[in-house]
């Protein structure tokens, strides 16, 4: 026995021609929506179906293709050609779009004999996407057409040219990539039913030729004619003394079986019957066959095969069940890759539908693993338990057994056995009791991507099967392509998400730790690492220290310090300004057993943070899963954010600065404000007590004196009068200065009565009137806080009273939950606040307005006001209530 892989050439792109002229410009990518190829496809496969019973007759049976095709193309014209090989002439069989009597009788001009001929020469297919720049369609009478796009197909069989398909357009650019695949499938079909019955005459069709044969009692060919012997595949010498039944398919040899018991039981003239047959290396063919007893001594001797070819029509209705399969597997392929583009599951759902499709019991997906020079198991079905296991852990070994075959082919391999009722090798195909195996390499991106196998136990694969797997091959690598495109673009569109989450944290946050932990976490992302550690320089004590780190690793990476000195990856990264990449950390001198012990890392990636030619720190990248290489396109992108991080975090580190010394800032006004308030309040009670205790001392000295002069002293006791009457003036003015700097009251009674004798006295002395208005004010609040609400108040009655010209004033006091808002509204005739805030500093003091606002900042509230000329102005005030006594 032996064993005989029979390739079958794979169809590829570039078997085309396409031509095209010098300043061609490709028309536009389509839609992802647009529809697909096999969709179009669809209706003709339909045509087919419905008139079936027209395959006798393929005149009619192709027009109606032809009709279909036409409005599926959507092309301006279609022309259909026959060859004459004898003649060295094309025959008109058909057109679409042309006029009326054109090509009447099938014949055409010597001009239009041309077109087709280029097509023969340029290749299997020739497109032109505008044909009047076009060089290879000079002189041709098509460019007088108004025909601009062009594709053109030979159409052949079995090497045999059997005529030529054209279309045309009026538009360049008509045809788009998915109608050159459409076409080209649609040139596949129709050749079957390409004859030169329509037109021409031609010479009359030769008699199918008589195919005999004789065997011998064991089954053996003693005789055969070349017919015979041809029809197989084979020279007559090479046949001579072969078992018939390797050239019959499972259901042949038992058909012929039956036949030849019956001859040996002395049943004579039995009726003819159909026998599939295996031609060499394609697929089953029909014999029609009489068999007759080769008597010897009135002893059956022998067989005596007398047969003809009855293919044809069983031919037909088996490429339409083959498109029919083909059209399924795509649709199975493109629903799959629709719902999943994870490998394992799209493979497993194809691999389970051709196996259903074909009728074929199992099969196999390896793929190559190119690190580790094997191919293994991506999916299967009906693999014994141990092969399984053994592809899917070990693998198979570059050129070993039948992988290595189908591999080395580049093409749909079949392998048979010399004996059609012995199983196949074990060792050359791996598994017990396979009649049947075939298998095709899948090529993605130009390179071998893997193999797909399929196998049977119970009955032969025909040239048909190899077929179908050939075509299923292609259109697995047309699938993984598709995969690596859309992996890539999720990718991309991965590292823009991560790219603009990092630059949104950097433009939200210039708080330094909860910048770090969120660009840590985005960075992990990125490149799926497990750990990203972030440290920064000290200059002063001439180390780096751990700052943030993703995920729960803050609290421990913070914890580490480094000396700038050391001959460690973080301070080479350092000192050398330059990305490091350690695959071994357990095994490198540059990692510390103690950072061993304690991240557990296997494999860093280390890059600077690098500003203005200063480094400020380092990034760290850490897998701790297992040992990894970290790509070119890794590395880079961890570079490219590093450079962000690095402006990010100097921005930080400034803000910070700015952050504290305005704190500072504030802390020292905030001292000023209370040590004016309280400088106040000391001289409000020293002019209280020792002033006006001064005054009031010398006003009863003076009224003593008055009491004591004689009531001649008419002029001195008018005198002391005009004195008295001055020290009460100075008394009142004292008064008024104490209560000015810090009412008494504000201290012994609080906000709201402060607030009411104060308006009392403001209204009298200016003649405005002013209403207060209270909310949730039954209890006092702390002391700095009424002091704040006192001085904003009593500042803006005084703008009011020198620049407002209002007649009346709203105070509005209301507590809200944990904060006091504060409105002053008056009529007055307002101002133009954008031009006060531009305004030189002097004309900004003179109002007062910063002076409240600064004062409400400090209290960590908020201050906004509100005026137009001629509108009047509305403060609103909003600061935080802090508790009486704090």
């Amino acid at each position: 026995m032996y064993e005989e892989q029979v390739p079958v050439p794979m169809e590829e792109d570039s078997g085309s021609s396409f031509s095209k002229s010098a300043d061609y410009d490709p028309p536009p990518s389509e839609s992802s929506a647009s529809s697909s190829p096999f969709e179009k496809l669809e209706p003709i496969l339909q045509i087919m179906a419905d008139h079936a019973e027209l395959v006798r007759d393929p005149p009619q049976f192709l027009n109606l293709l032809l009709d279909q095709i036409f409005k599926v193309l959507g092309s301006d014209i279609l022309l259909l050609f026959s060859r004459e090989e004898k003649a060295k002439e094309w025959v008109l069989l058909s057109h679409r779009g042309m006029p009326k009597d054109f090509g009447k009788n099938g014949f055409i001009p010597r001009a239009w004999q041309s077109l087709p001929t280029i097509v023969l020469q340029q290749g299997p297919a020739l497109f032109s996407h505008e044909i009047s720049k076009d060089p290879v369609f000079v002189g041709q009478i098509i460019r007088g057409m108004n025909i601009q796009s062009f594709g053109g197909a030979t159409l052949q069989s079995e090497g045999k040219v059997l005529g030529s398909l054209s279309v045309g357009y009026a538009k360049p650019d008509a045809m788009t990539p998915k109608d050159r695949d459409l076409f080209l499938m649609i040139a596949k079909l129709i050749s079957p039913f390409v004859t030169q019955q329509q037109g021409a005459p031609s010479a009359a069709a030769p008699e199918t030729p008589r195919l005999t044969a004789g065997l011998d009692l064991s089954g053996r060919i003693v005789s055969i004619n070349s017919e015979f012997a041809q029809f197989l595949g084979y020279e007559k010498e090479q046949v001579h003394r072969t078992p018939f039944s390797q050239h019959l398919t499972a259901t042949g040899l038992s058909t012929f079986s039956g036949q030849v018991e019956a001859l040996k039981s002395g049943q004579r003239n039995l009726p003819p019957f159909h026998l599939e047959v295996l031609r060499r290396g394609e697929s089953r063919r029909i014999l029609n066959v009489h068999l007759s007893p080769y008597l010897k001594e009135t002893k059956m001797a022998g067989v005596t095969i007398s047969a003809q070819d009855a293919t044809e029509i069983d031919v037909l209705e088996k490429d339409l069940s083959d498109k029919k399969i083909e059209l399924n597997l795509l649709e199975s392929l493109f629903a799959s890759l629709s719902r999943s583009f994870q490998e394992g599951d799209v493979f497993r759902t194809a691999l389970e539908k051709i196996l259903s499709l074909m009728n074929i019991e199992g099969g196999y997906l390896l793929r190559f693993d190119d690190k580790k020079q094997r191919f293994l198991l991506v999916a299967q079905k009906g693999l014994s338990p141990e092969k399984a296991q053994r592809l899917e852990k070990q693998g198979a070994k570059v050129g070993e057994n039948v992988i290595g075959k189908i591999v080395e082919k580049k093409s749909p391999t079949l392998v048979v056995a010399e004996d059609a009722k012995g199983p196949l090798k074990k060792r050359f195909v791996g598994e017990d009791g396979l009649l049947a195996y075939m298998g095709v390499p899948i090529q993605a991106s130009g390179q071998i991507w893997g193999t797909l196998s399929l196998f049977s136990r119970s009955r032969l694969f025909t040239e048909s099967d190899l077929g179908v797997l050939g075509f299923v091959g292609r259109e697995i690598g047309f699938t993984i392509d598709n995969m690596k495109l859309f992996d890539q673009a999720r990718q991309r569109v991965e590292d823009l998400t991560i790219m603009n989450e990092v630059s949104q944290s950097i433009t939200k946050s210039l708080h330094l730790d909860q910048l770090l932990s969120s660009v840590a976490n985005s960075l992990t992302r990125m490149i799926g690492a497990s750990n990203c550690y972030i440290f920064s320089v000290d200059d002063k004590r001439n180390l780096l220290y751990g700052v943030a780190a993703s995920d729960q690793r803050g609290d421990a990476i913070r914890k580490v310090e480094i000396k700038m000195n050391e001959n460690t990856l973080l301070s080479l990264t350092a000192r050398e300004q330059h990305s490091f990449v350690i695959e071994n950390a357990p095994q490198d001198p540059r990692v510390s057993k103690k950072w061993i012990d304690l991240f557990k890392s296997r494999s860093l990636l280390s890059v600077p943070l690098i500003i203005k030619e200063r480094v400020i720190g380092v990034l760290l990248l850490d897998e701790t899963r297992y040992f990894r290489q970290f790509a070119p396109e890794e590395i880079q992108k961890i570079v490219t954010m590093a450079n962000q991080v690095s402006v990010a975090i100097e921005n930080a580190t400034l803000y910070q600065a700015v952050t504290k010394h305005m704190e500072r800032l504030q802390t020292l006004s905030s001292a000023i404000v209370n040590i004016q308030e309280e400088e106040r309040r000391r001289i409000a009670q020293e002019l209280h007590d020792e002033a006006g205790q001064a005054l009031t001392g010398i006003k009863m000295n003076l009224e003593w004196v008055e009491k004591e002069l004689p009531p001649s002293e008419k002029a001195i006791r008018e005198k002391i009068e005009e004195v008295k009457s001055q020290v009460g003036k100075i008394m009142e003015e004292l008064r008024r200065l104490s209560y000015d700097l810090r009412p008494a009251i504000l201290d012994e009674l609080g906000l709201v009565p402060t607030l009411r004798w104060y308006i009392e006295e403001y209204s009298k002395r200016t003649r405005t009137a002013v209403h207060l208005q209270t909310t949730g004010l039954q209890k006092r609040l702390s002391a700095k806080i009424e002091i704040l609400l006192y001085r904003v108040i009593q500042e803006a009655l005084t703008n009011v009273a020198k620049h407002a010209q209002a007649e009346s004033v709203i105070l509005s006091l209301e507590k809200k939950d944990v904060h006091i808002h504060l409105y002053i509204t008056d009529d007055g005739k307002g101002f133009e606040v954008k031009r006060y805030f531009s305004s030189p500093p002097m004309i900004r003091r003179g109002l007062g307005i910063l002076g409240m606002k600064e004062r409400v900042e400090l209290a960590g509230g908020t201050f906004f006001i509100d005026s137009d000329p001629g509108q009047g102005t509305r403060i609103s005030i909003k600061v935080p209530i802090v508790k009486r006594g704090s």
